[in-house]
């Protein structure tokens, strides 16, 4: 203790503001990542978390198939859990079924329509000589035309 105080003694009043400023700086940016919020992960619709748990179901079977092949599972229990997902999964298609697929077609025709728009926004072309120039670009790589 007695040889920290001598070293802050000995230390002249700029180079303990900078110092400080540097712990202050690092503790900062070590503590980023506790100061910013919480992103949410996008609400699912009710189709895609059916989607979602057939999914799961279906690797759980393929899974217990597995096990049962392998001689990993005993007959009769493999027979009365496979019975119990193949149930569930069975509601669930019902209850998909019930939910409607006819706006799968509107999805995917807006996924496309999105990505097209991403598309045309990232790539330009030059007036003057038709070479592409991305959407950062303010003159064209091949003739140095002033782009819009």
């Amino acid at each position: 203790l007695r040889r920290i105080m001598l070293c802050l003694g000995a230390m002249t009043t700029g180079s303990f503001l900078l110092v400080t400023a540097l712990f202050l700086v690092v503790g900062l940016y070590v503590a980023r990542p506790f100061l910013q919020p919480r992103q949410r992960p996008p609400r699912m619709t009710e189709r895609q978390a059916l989607l979602a748990e057939k999914e799961a179901l279906m690797a759980r079977i393929r899974a217990l198939d597995f096990d049962e092949q392998t001689g990993k599972q005993a007959g009769e229990i493999y027979q009365a859990e496979r019975k119990a997902m193949l149930d569930r999964a069975a509601d669930v298609l019902r209850r998909l079924e019930a939910v409607g697929g006819d706006d799968i077609e509107q999805e995917i025709l807006a996924a496309v329509a999105r990505l097209r728009e991403e598309r045309a926004r990232a790539i330009n072309f030059c007036p003057s000589c038709g070479e592409r120039a991305h959407a950062g670009d303010k003159f064209c790589a091949n003739c140095g035309e002033k782009l819009t």
